[in-house]
């Protein structure tokens, strides 16, 4: 059985897609569309109808994923359930061995992009890590409040009553104040 796919694009209206789904030959009962372009419960519907030897049709590879590395995720969801898929513009399909092929061929390139990312990502990291520049979440706490809090607290404030002063919660206090006694406590802030 032939389940077809379509989601809206702004150059492509949803007509055009629904008319190369049905002269590929799928039915219209069998056509799960998306309301808008950046809805996908009819993609998670239309992949959960599938049965083996079913076969996932879209008119294009851009309307079922967002990126390289979704679209070969979702393939390989496809074939885990037995079931094929198949692209009309690009003419692939993965119930015959040239269309497995090239299948394979953008999965190894999904991957060698997720991976350069990454290594982008943690050289980025490690040049900001050198340059001094901090990284993540600013500190809710500054040295000066946590000594303000200390003050309070030895005063006999308590330390909800102090982080309550401070506008933070109770366990962000404590945490602070853990850092501060482990020298983990950096003089930028924290």
């Amino acid at each position: 059985m032939l389940i077809g796919y379509a989601r809206p694009a702004i150059d492509q209206p949803i007509a055009s897609q629904q008319r190369a789904l049905l002269a590929a030959g799928c039915l219209m009962e069998d056509v799960f569309q998306e309301t808008t372009a950046d809805s996908r419960e009819a993609r998670r519907c239309a992949v959960d109808r599938l049965k083996a030897h079913d076969v996932l049709v879209v008119h294009s590879l851009d309307r079922l994923g967002r990126s390289l590395f979704d679209l070969a995720s979702l393939v390989q969801q496809i074939e885990e359930k037995g079931a094929g898929f198949r692209s009309l513009l690009e003419k692939i399909d993965t119930t015959t061995n040239e269309g497995r092929a090239v299948f394979r061929l953008f999965a190894a390139l999904a991957d060698f992009e997720r991976c350069l990312i990454a290594e982008r990502t943690r050289a980025g990291l490690a040049a900001a890590r050198r340059d001094g520049r901090q990284l993540g979440r600013p500190p809710s706490l500054t040295l000066e409040q946590l000594r303000h809090a200390e003050i309070l607290i030895k005063a006999g404030q308590g330390a909800e009553r102090a982080a309550k002063s401070l506008g933070v919660h109770p366990a962000t206090l404590r945490r602070h104040r853990a850092k501060a006694k482990t020298g983990c406590a950096r003089g930028d802030g924290e």
